[in-house]
């Protein structure tokens, strides 16, 4: 529910959203809110443009996926994911784009995850992955 403080009403923008809804987060970066939810079996991404009031999806590039971690400056988010195809992959995506990239293996990363350790708002490793803002 977005609060305006100005006008001293609520909007329930996912009052009839589906699927339910697992993470939310506002970005400070593009003004936008970020969504991770479960449709039966898998998880799907969804970013909601306040301005536009619209939901747009894609779906996550792992089956079932940990929290995203957002960058604080940049349109990028990484998280740890899992599927029939593999056992656990770090992926970063960017946020203007939607596109998802593997970033590592997190089983077989000498530090354990990049994930956990890399500050995304600085990550240098991305160049060829497209613009973050």
């Amino acid at each position: 529910m977005l609060h305006c403080a100005k006008q001293e009403k609520a909007d329930p923008v996912t009052y009839n959203f589906n699927p339910p809804i697992v993470q939310a987060h506002w970005n400070n970066v593009d003004n936008n809110i970020y969504l991770l939810a479960q449709d039966e079996d898998y998880q799907k991404f969804f970013k909601y443009n306040i301005k536009l009031r619209t939901f747009e999806k894609t779906q996550t590039a792992a089956e079932v996926t940990n929290p995203l971690n957002f960058a604080n400056n940049k349109l990028i988010a990484g998280y740890k994911g899992s599927s029939i195809d593999y056992s656990l992959l770090a992926f970063l995506v960017n946020l203007r784009s939607l596109k998802h990239q593997i970033l590592e293996d997190a089983f077989e990363s000498p530090t354990g995850s990049m994930i956990q350790t890399t500050d995304l708002g600085n990550y240098k490793g991305v160049e060829d992955f497209g613009e973050f803002g």
